[in-house]
């Protein structure tokens, strides 16, 4: 092709055309300029799909985290709610609304709860690559939501595991024998001992530390949980939002 243009070249200034030589120049210039800017254009189309299928990629890897994350969430949620329970069940038998429960999980008094969110450990630093705005700004508000429900749910366990477990200590509420039934080297299977002394824990119903210690646990608890499920309804969000960009690509 290069060879053909030449020639055509070559023909017309040999003939010293050099008027059809200057238009032939201009447009042989244009189909040049043309054929950069097509070029460019492809390869901008290259990139911005490249981009796209980055991105694309980045919100499927978030959504798994968000997935993960979830999971933990439902598992926290339904330890601080039985938690709860126990916490009723004792304050009312404490005051002479109920009595001794078989089925209450009294050992709760002592076990925490642990969550270690993957979202923004994971993407925090990625997030500066999207170019979606809107999912960008949902995703800060997702980070500092789940902060906030770390450190409830960290403060919960603190006094759980600080106020309530020295109380039950001091007291001798925690039944050794009952401990050290168990023979396993893990730690799995202490999580279905009974090894609160229940005769013992009544035996402090209706003092103040405990009604204090209780009056604590129940509001850390209940904000615990209402940052819980403000997390789950913005993760269910979050999700929804990256499933639309996806699909709509």
């Amino acid at each position: 092709m290069i060879k053909f243009f030449r020639r055509i070249r070559f023909n017309l200034m040999s003939e010293n055309k050099t008027g059809k030589y200057l238009k032939y120049a201009i447009g042989e210039i244009i189909l040049v300029v043309i054929g950069i800017l097509i070029a460019l254009q492809i390869n901008n189309w290259n990139e911005n799909r490249k981009a796209l299928i980055k991105e694309n990629a980045l919100y499927s890897s978030i959504m798994s985290d968000l997935g993960v994350d979830k999971d933990k969430l439902n598992i926290v949620l339904e330890g601080l709610k039985s938690f709860k329970d126990t916490q009723f069940q004792v304050f009312n038998e404490s005051i002479g609304e109920a009595v001794f429960d078989k089925n209450t999980f009294y050992e709760d008094l002592r076990w925490g709860e642990r969550f270690n969110p993957i979202v923004k450990e994971n993407h925090n630093i990625t997030i500066s690559t999207i170019s979606n705005e809107s999912i960008r700004e949902e995703l800060n508000q997702y980070f500092k939501l789940e902060e906030r429900t770390k450190e409830a749910i960290m403060f919960s366990n603190n006094k759980r595991r600080g106020d309530l477990r020295a109380f039950l200590t001091k007291n001798g509420i925690l039944n050794t024998k009952a401990l050290y039934s168990e023979t396993s080297y893990e730690f799995e299977p202490f999580r279905e001992l009974k090894f609160i002394n229940y005769e013992k824990l009544k035996s402090q119903y209706g003092t103040v530390e405990l009604d204090q210690i209780l009056a604590e646990l129940r509001i850390d608890t209940a904000w615990a949980i209402t940052n819980i499920l403000d997390l789950i309804e913005a993760n269910n969000k979050l999700q929804k939002s990256l499933e639309l960009k996806i699909t709509k690509g």
